[in-house]
Formats: structure tokens, sequence, C-alpha cells
């Protein structure tokens, strides 16, 4: 099936906070509807005062998050790449969208700020993405409150007949 992609900013604007709240729960239960696996990025970061590194695989608050949803869990992915003359590397968590993974993602919402507070359960996972199998439906930058859909045009309308304003974007892979 040919699929578009779209995208979708729910940053709440002054005003509209409840207006937002309607949309993202109803992008939440397309989603629920829709997919069967979500991949979490995992995030770490040091901290200046007091020094630390917050977050990773290594934390002791990450560990414990991980073992509640291990039942779920499908597989781990390392991606190594460069910015600018940086190596880099994401990791990445997939797990099944059972009952109890929408119940926590339904509890935290899709969007936060602070991951270490307020991702909660969430503890330092971010960017959830959503697939069907091994398609890819969506990708969310969880601080920007911004969504990338890669849709049909009847998951297209669905989401239009839930006040949901989608713009296209181009067909290009990403680099």
């Amino acid at each position: 099936m040919k699929r578009q992609n779209y995208w979708i900013d729910l940053m709440p604007r002054k005003g509209e906070e409840v207006s937002a709240k309607r949309r993202e729960l109803a992008l939440r239960k397309f989603l629920f509807n829709t997919c069967n696996i979500v991949r979490f990025t995992v995030f770490d970061y040091g901290q200046l005062f007091p020094p630390r590194k917050v977050g990773g695989e290594q934390d002791p608050k990450f560990k414990a998050f991980a073992k509640i949803i291990q039942k779920d869990f499908k597989k781990r992915e390392v991606k190594k790449g460069k910015f600018l003359f940086f190596n880099t590397q994401r990791i990445y968590y997939f797990y099944k969208l059972s009952s109890q993974m929408k119940q926590l993602i339904n509890k935290r919402g899709l969007f936060y700020w602070n991951l270490t507070k307020e991702g909660g359960d969430f503890y330092c996972l971010m960017d959830a993405t959503f697939y069907r199998g091994k398609q890819q439906i969506a990708e969310i930058l969880s601080f920007d409150h911004e969504i990338s859909l890669h849709l049909t045009n009847a998951g297209k309308t669905k989401l239009e007949k839930q006040g949901l304003k989608l713009q296209a974007i181009p067909n290009n892979p990403r680099p």
C-alpha cells in the first residue's frame, strides 16, 4: 500500500491546551489500533552540578523500569554514526505494544520535557516510534510535540476526521 509522509505539530498553544490534549488522545487511539510495536531511544546525559551521568542502560532507575516491561521486550538495536567530528551511538529498545504498554503510555502521554522527571515510568526512554510489523507508522519527538507519520490514505482520513491537521512532507528518505 502506498504511503505518504505527514507532519503534525501538537505543541499546546496558549488557550488551546484542552484541544491539544484531545488531539494527542485521538493520535494515541489511532496508533494503538494501528500499530503492534513501539521503539524507544535510550537517552543519557552528563550533569554538571553535581557531576554525574544521568540515564542510560546502567542507571538503576532505567534498569528498574526495564524489568517492569521485560515481558514485552522484542530486541535491542545499536546504530553508530557521526555528528560533525564526533562518533555517536543510538540505542533503541523495541517492545510489543501490549495492553500494559498502552496503559503506561496513556499514563505518561506521548510528550514530556524532562526525561528524568516528567518521563515518569519511562525513565530516560524517549521518542516513541510506532510500527505495524516492519512498517514505521509514526515517529515522535517527545520534547518538541512533533510527529512524523507515514500513512495510507485511509489512515490520513481517520486522523483528519478526528480534527488533526496533517501537513504533507516529501517522501525523501532521511539521511
